[in-house]
């Protein structure tokens, strides 16, 4: 039986107190064993094969092609898009149909943290596949093949970036004809750091020199005609002038300063911070054991024997 309320010895009625608030639901215990994690992004850095998809402020074509970041990206690396960064110039890439404003740069110095190559439909871009499926499809199933387009993708630091105080890595991601140059200067790069290796084992020390000890100055190629046929076209390629016979000289020029390519530097922190999101995305695309991870690079693959040069 419900008891009636008394009054209080002053004859007004009890205040009503409130209840104790329930815990927060969610700040208990929960298993972390098959949880998601958020997926880790960095800016982008593309490259535009020049003519006419570059406009500028006046609505007057460039025909040079080169680097490009878009404004969304310049902000996330704690930039302003008006105040373009030394080697940067504003411009406009014109990308679907839309104008999108951003920087864009003829030359940058680039060094190579991490990198993969990877094939993808030729339709959608979406099904990615491992270095091996060209191959295979070619055996197998011949002329399925060409339904396949080539990407390399890097995660890079660039100089004219890091001059300016920005603390992270971009994302070079090329595919088709921009991927088999960008795979040319990768082997380049590779020559640097097995030359500088032999120079610093002959002098008596031990250990190796990886390729991300030297900045790349890449550069926008003049036009030039690829492809055959009606698959011809006039694109602007990337570059790099890394000559076949590697000098003491050249590779000193080119080192990475010491705060960045020393232990524990920048790019020992980039590798540990962002590490692991790279592998996963790179395994993720093929359970295929073949998949090139962190720029294993290797005769195998990095010739892209497709005739592609969208």
């Amino acid at each position: 039986m419900v008891q009636p309320r008394q009054p209080s010895r002053d004859g007004q009625p009890p205040a009503r107190t409130r209840p104790a608030p329930a815990s927060d639901p969610f700040a208990g215990d929960f298993s972390q064993e098959r949880t998601t994690a958020a997926v880790t992004s960095w800016p982008v850095l593309q490259w535009h094969g020049g003519l006419a998809s570059l406009v500028g402020d006046a609505d007057t074509v460039k025909i040079n092609g080169g680097f490009f970041i878009e404004g969304d990206r310049i902000i996330e690396l704690g930039l302003e898009p008006g105040n373009p960064a030394p080697g940067f110039e504003r411009v406009t890439l014109r990308l679907g149909g839309k104008q999108i404003e951003g920087w864009g740069a003829s030359l940058l110095h680039l060094a190579f943290i991490f990198s993969d190559f990877h094939w993808e439909d030729r339709e959608s871009g979406r099904l990615r596949f491992p270095p091996a499926e060209y191959e295979r499809r070619k055996q197998q199933m011949p002329g399925s093949e060409r339904e396949l387009r080539g990407r390399t993708r890097a995660l890079v630091g660039v100089r004219e970036l890091l001059d300016e105080g920005v603390v992270e890595p971009l994302v070079f991601s090329v595919r088709g004809t921009y991927s088999a140059a960008l795979n040319g200067i990768l082997r380049d790069l590779k020559r640097m750091a097995d030359e500088a290796t032999r120079l610093r084992k002959r002098a008596g020390h031990s250990g190796l020199i990886p390729r991300e000890a030297f900045w790349v100055p890449i550069y926008t190629g003049g036009m030039e005609s690829v492809g055959e046929g009606a698959n011809t076209s006039r694109v602007a390629l990337p570059k790099a002038d890394i000559p076949p016979d590697l000098s003491r000289d050249f590779l000193v020029s080119h080192l990475v300063d010491e705060a960045h390519r020393r232990p524990g530097g920048t790019f020992d922190e980039w590798a540990e911070t962002y590490g692991p999101a790279w592998e996963e995305r790179a395994i993720g695309a093929s359970a295929d054991e073949s998949y090139t991870q962190n720029g294993n690079y290797n005769d195998r693959y990095v010739e892209e024997p497709y005739e592609d040069y969208s």
